[in-house]
């Protein structure tokens, strides 16, 4: 019997070949809700089996959850996208270190109780007093009035332009000496976990570059790229920067924390 999850990619390529169809014969821009990086991965995966190219935006270039814009003839460089993103500030009056109390499943917790579905929601940044979050622009006024609580924590939201939100959470440079630069060694400097475990992460699905999913250890990521790894985070591979004195190889990485 087919695997429920191999029925649902098959259903989400259809639907993703649909929007790349619509947009050809509409000559006009067709756009998804969020697509997490599973969703993200498939579609790239699959991508020169539509009918035109495709573009990924979600609010900040670094952003996890991504819309995708299917392009018309017209457009294969994606320039005149308008992606249809909002950006909202949530913030708590009164509270000096709301950042303590209130966490990011806090914040999606409050949004998901409203009946929003989570691909309506792309990422969510924690800040001090408050947060900041993407959503699909037609529901943007529904959560303008109607989130106004977050925990126990009355907020209050405003929508402001993509450019105001903060770029990311913060990040922690971390240099570490590698035998080599590939992906289950570079994973591991990271996270500070065995070659043996990065390896059952790579091989498990659980690594994305530049959100694609990527199943080989032996794959040399390329300088600037982001790898996530589902259940412990992601960072920014800058790169290498020299050799130690006993031939290991220095890398520079940026882990979001």
């Amino acid at each position: 019997m087919e695997k429920k999850s191999e029925k649902t990619n098959q259903m989400l390529l259809r639907h993703f070949q649909d929007l790349s169809r619509a947009a050809s014969q509409r000559n006009s821009m067709m756009y998804t809700d969020f697509l997490n990086l599973d969703e993200l991965s498939l579609l790239q995966a699959h991508a020169r089996e539509l009918d035109g190219a495709v573009q990924f935006y979600g609010g900040q270039t670094s952003s996890e959850r991504q819309v995708a814009c299917f392009l018309p003839d017209w457009s294969d460089s994606g320039e005149d996208a308008s992606f249809p993103i909002s950006c909202i500030r949530v913030h708590l009056p009164g509270v000096k270190f709301a950042s303590k109390t209130l966490s990011h499943r806090d914040y999606l917790g409050a949004i998901l109780g409203l009946g929003i579905d989570r691909s309506k929601i792309g990422d969510i940044i924690v800040e001090y007093k408050g947060a900041y979050f993407f959503c699909i622009s037609n529901i943007a006024s529904f959560l303008l009035d109607e989130l106004t609580q977050v925990g126990r924590q009355s907020v209050h939201c405003e929508q402001i332009a993509e450019e105001q939100a903060p770029v990311e959470a913060k990040q922690e440079e971390i240099r570490a000496t590698v035998s080599s630069c590939r992906l289950d060694a570079v994973v591991g400097a990271a996270f500070h976990i065995s070659r043996k475990l990065s390896q059952e992460l790579i091989e498990g699905g659980r690594v994305y570059l530049n959100a694609r999913q990527i199943q080989s250890s032996h794959h040399t990521p390329e300088e600037g790229a982001v790898i996530s790894v589902r259940g412990y985070g992601k960072f920014l591979y800058a790169g290498e920067t020299g050799q130690s004195k006993k031939g290991r190889l220095q890398i520079r990485l940026l882990k979001y924390i």
